[in-house]
């Protein structure tokens, strides 16, 4: 500083003009490095106004840049408008001065003023009035010079490429570069134009001026500007879901590159192929095509490159599903996490313990899920990038979700669904839209989870996005199935698959179809809900889907059941095991060995249901899942409470002795069912530990411990009133009814009996009624024969049952004389004298023995 000082009064002495003003610019420049500012642009508005005097137009503009550039280094407010300020005082100097080079060079450097603060309109106007200056002078090496300067890639920026403003500049652009016959920059705002109508949301018009430009790019011969614009309009064509012509064009714009010798432009088309191929399903191709993309990224030394890329292939095995792709999963994400990590790149790091966390959670280590899922939302909050924050988000919910923690799972997805919405992400927006209902309809808050389903179907259909509409009304469906409301179900899962099919997205299109089978037999339609499996199943097939296809038989299977085919539910059921098993999904295979075991028993079949339902039993301990543990131990009891039914049946249709080896099948019953009401008080189910109270209140009379079977009776009716669940306590009182006779006490039998039948009459249950008359009229005969009196029976008393009679099935059959034994079996006792007990086998309870056409759909797992 002291020697450009001593310079400048050395020059002013020797009355050296030109070299005064430069050693003011000199000192000028050293203030601005010093942060002095105002004192930098003072300095050189003084070395300006010398090299005017001098009349140097070129040195002067030289000072005046000085000048503005310390303006615009200012962090106060009114800087920009001090920069401008200088410049146009400049410019009316110029012109009074009638200096048309001075206007041309100051408009010039007004224009990059402009350009600087983010007016782009401002600027191009000013390139215009210069343009036109410059033409005048004959000066067109400058005119291209400004020209390429201001209109170009950069002219724009992204903040504000949606805006009105930023349509009007690249409009006045495209007019100036016309006007100068200047094609490199139409081709330039024409691009610019693309990147402002895709963020206005105008796909269709962005398309058109991506192909005006490859015209404009083709006349210049610009292989390199024609390789770009082709790879940008591949990437909208992909979110378009135009995947054919996307390919054409990613796979047009590598050729490109390649020619041009372009190296990480053909490796940014080759990722985009892969793009495609991921978003059409076909997994075989994204590996073959990934293992070039992967040699690319590798001879390039590109580590971020080779990050996304092996995100993108962990994607591919977790949607293949598997425990052996779990695996494969882990070691690629923990390969792409060290990648992304070399790069210093966040966002990539983020995604990479996603998919590390997913593949943690598909292999059964769920402690390990939420802790990477939890570092990967702290590396995503440390990257601030909205993109990397929602799926960083999205998977920690997911992983919530899956454990069984509701309120994480809420309060993530919320977050992500905020910052979709932000960035107008609508796919993610849709999948973290279906964690928080599944999370909310986990939490018991059906209403809540409806409500933010239509609040999202509100939105999307303001908005007029279809995809989001679809995702919504799937939403939507999945609340109404949950509170089982079937019609309104099927009318939200037709919108969603018309609009599906409008996008032509065939994978989320199978998925509605799968689910409008529940919702087709939730509602009384089996021939409706088949026809919906088997079209859920052909498109599973055609997408080359297992899981999908296996979901699929998972539904048929039940919809068979339901009309009590038991042949094709048991094939359907088999094939969807024998696809979880070759998956090695653990989980899936659980439940689908849970499937057969409902259908062995629904067919009779009960010693086979027994093997079946321990091995689903024994899966679902390994797994560590006692939520599905407690309704297979369930759906066992049930199944040796059949089997001891069974065998009773056969002594007596045989005439043999009761007399003879001691069953344990009651007593393993008993052992399940206890189990089952551990693991369901353990969860907070309620539901399901009422069911199987029944089941095991009846294993304890079969057991010949009628006393316990009493006391779980009124544990169960006690229960059921506390829920105020009527078909409950209905269900209660009978089989306390039954554990009473059972002890002899038929008076009190009777009157649990009578209170169940008017409770029966009450819910217009007209089957369970039936039944319930069927016992009052049996523990009437009982005392009867014991020679009490027998009351009259009610008007509405069914006629003895045939053999026809569900009860006659299970060994029901009225006393023909008083000499004819028992009320149920027809056998003496060795004693020669009747038995006051009554057999509780009949009194199965509907909701518990859900082998009915009616129940078998409720107790099936899935629906």
């Amino acid at each position: 500083m002291q020697t450009a000082k001593q310079a400048v009064e050395r020059f002013q002495s020797e009355g050296d003009r030109k070299n005064e003003a430069l050693a003011l610019q000199t000192v000028a420049r050293t203030h601005i490095a010093n942060r002095e500012f105002l004192r930098g642009a003072r300095v050189a508005k003084d070395a300006q106004q010398i090299l005017a005097q001098l009349g140097d137009t070129d040195g002067e503009i030289q000072m005046l840049q000085t000048a503005v550039e310390a303006h615009l280094a200012r962090p106060e407010e009114e800087a920009k408008e001090d920069a401008l300020q200088t410049a146009m005082e400049a410019l009316a100097e110029f012109r009074r001065r009638e200096n048309l080079r001075g206007q041309a060079l100051v408009l010039s450097l007004l224009a990059r003023t402009y350009h600087k603060v983010a007016d782009p309109e401002s600027a191009v106007y000013v390139v215009r009035d210069a343009v036109t200056l410059f033409r005048e002078l004959g000066d067109r090496k400058s005119e291209n010079a400004l020209l390429r300067s201001i209109i170009n890639d950069e002219l724009v920026p992204t903040a504000i490429e949606s805006s009105d403003l930023a349509l009007r500049a690249a409009k006045a652009a495209l007019a100036v570069c016309h006007q100068s016959e200047d094609k490199r920059g139409q081709a330039a705002m024409l691009k610019t134009t693309f990147r402002i109508l895709l963020a206005r949301e105008k796909p269709e018009r962005a398309l058109q001026a991506a192909e005006e430009a490859l015209k404009m790019y083709r006349e210049q011969e610009d292989r390199k500007g024609e390789a770009e614009m082709t790879l940008l309009a591949s990437k909208v064509l992909l979110q378009r879901e135009e995947h054919r012509r996307a390919l054409g064009a990613a796979e047009c714009a590598a050729s490109i590159f390649r020619e041009v010798g372009d190296a990480p432009g053909e490796l940014a088309a080759l990722q985009a192929a892969v793009d495609v191929h991921a978003a059409r399903g076909d997994h075989a191709m994204v590996l073959e095509a990934s293992e070039e993309v992967l040699e690319k990224c590798r001879s390039l030394q590109d580590p971020a490159s080779e990050a996304t890329l092996l995100q993108r292939i962990c994607e591919v095995y977790l949607e293949q599903g598997g425990k052996e792709n779990a695996e494969v999963v882990a070691r690629t994400a923990k390969e792409a996490h060290v990648l992304a990590r070399a790069a210093g790149d966040l966002g990539r790091e983020t995604c990479a313990l996603a998919a590390l966390a997913r593949s943690h959670l598909a292999g059964g280590r769920a402690q390990e899920a939420v802790e990477v899922s939890k570092e990967a939302v702290r590396c995503a909050h440390d990257s601030g990038d909205r993109r990397s924050q929602i799926t960083a988000l999205h998977t920690f919910g997911d992983v919530s979700l899956k454990l069984g923690h509701a309120f994480d799972a809420i309060e993530s997805s919320k977050e992500a669904i905020e910052y979709a919405r932000f960035e107008g992400l609508v796919q993610q927006e849709a999948a973290a839209l279906s964690t928080l209902v599944a999370a909310r309809l986990l939490n018991a808050e059906p209403s809540e989870a409806l409500r933010a389903a239509k609040e999202a179907h509100d939105r999307a259909k303001r908005l007029g996005n279809l995809r989001a509409e679809a995702a919504a009304l799937h939403a939507v469906a999945s609340v109404c199935l949950h509170i089982k409301a079937p019609q309104e179900a099927i009318q939200a899962l037709d919108g969603a698959q018309a609009n599906y099919k409008r996008l032509k997205d065939r994978k989320k299109e199978a998925a509605v179809v799968n689910m409008a089978v529940k919702a087709q037999l939730l509602g009384g339609d089996p021939a409706s809900a088949l026809r919906a499996a088997k079209e859920a199943r052909g498109m599973a097939r055609e997408l080359r889907d297992r899981k999908a296809e296996a979901e699929a038989l998972d539904a048929a299977s039940q919809v068979h059941l339901a009309k009590r085919d038991f042949h094709e539910a048991l094939d359907c059921a088999k094939s969807m095991a024998q696809i979880y098993d070759e998956l090695q999904e653990e989980t899936s295979a659980a439940k689908a060995k849970q499937l057969l075991t409902s259908i062995y028993l629904a067919k009779g079949d009960a010693r086979t249901a027994i093997d079946v339902g321990e091995d689903a039993v024994a899966l679902y301990q390994k797994l560590e899942d006692q939520k599905a543990e407690a309704a297979a131990q369930h759906l066992c009891a049930q199944a040796y409470l059949q089997r001891h039914h069974d065998e009773e049946k056969s002594r007596q249709q045989q005439g043999m002795s009761r007399q003879g080896p001691v069953s344990q099948d009651p007593s393993e019953a008993v052992r399940a069912a206890l189990r089952a009401r551990a693991l369901f008080r353990q969860h907070g189910n309620i539901t399901g530990e009422l069911e199987v109270m029944d089941t095991l209140a009846r294993a304890y009379i079969r057991k010949g411990d009628p006393r316990e079977g009493a006391r779980v009776a009124e544990d169960y009716l006690a229960a059921a009133r506390k829920a105020r669940d009527k078909p409950a306590e209905a269900s209660a009182l009978l089989v306390s009814a039954s554990a009473l006779a059972s002890s002899q006490q038929l008076q009190e039998a009777l009157r649990s009996a009578e209170a169940a039948r008017n409770l029966f009459r009450d819910l217009g249950n007209a089957e369970s009624l039936s039944e319930a008359e069927r016992f009052v009229a049996v523990v009437n005969d009982a005392l009867g024969e014991l020679g009490h009196r027998r009351p009259a029976a009610p008007a509405n008393l069914a006629a003895p049952p045939d053999k026809r009679s569900p009860s006659g099935r299970f060994g029901f059959r009225p006393p023909q004389d008083e000499n004819n034994g028992s009320l149920i079996t027809g056998q003496r006792q060795e004693q020669g004298r009747a038995t006051g007990g009554v057999d509780p086998t009949p009194l199965y309870n509907r909701k518990a023995f859900p082998w009915t056409q009616r129940q078998s759909v409720k107790a099936t797992p899935g629906i």
